[in-house]
């Protein structure tokens, strides 16, 4: 039975290691716009699910709608954490998986060119 407590402890020492990279990521990416998660001003970020950050880190600004209408987050100034956001241009920064995909996109035009844009006829 010890056995299975102590496996079980140094499981759960793991865990947050593993979510650190999109937590960072993403408290990282918001900061260019002042805003922190659980911070002191009305604007932040209050999180009430941790998987926020990895919902963000995915899906971008729709997983970021998305997780709010979900209740992970709350913000008692929605309206000025929002300007901040699009003053920040964050909008327009690719991030997380679409920043992936932007990748493999500029990688195809400059290998192919132009006829990597065209649908294959399979």
């Amino acid at each position: 039975m010890e056995h299975l407590a102590s496996r079980s402890s140094s499981l759960n020492t793991l865990r947050p290691q593993s979510s650190s990279g999109p937590q960072d990521a993403v408290r990282a990416l918001f900061l260019q716009a002042g805003i922190e998660f659980n911070g002191r001003q009305p604007f932040d970020i209050e999180v009430r699910n941790s998987r926020v950050f990895s919902v963000i880190a995915n899906s971008g600004s729709l997983g970021f709608g998305e997780s709010y209408m979900a209740g992970d987050w709350e913000c008692a100034q929605l309206d000025e954490m929002a300007c901040r956001l699009l003053a920040a241009r964050l909008d327009q920064k690719p991030f997380g998986a679409a920043q992936l995909k932007l990748f493999a996109h500029r990688l195809r035009l400059r290998h192919f060119g132009f006829w990597a844009l065209w649908p294959s006829a399979g």
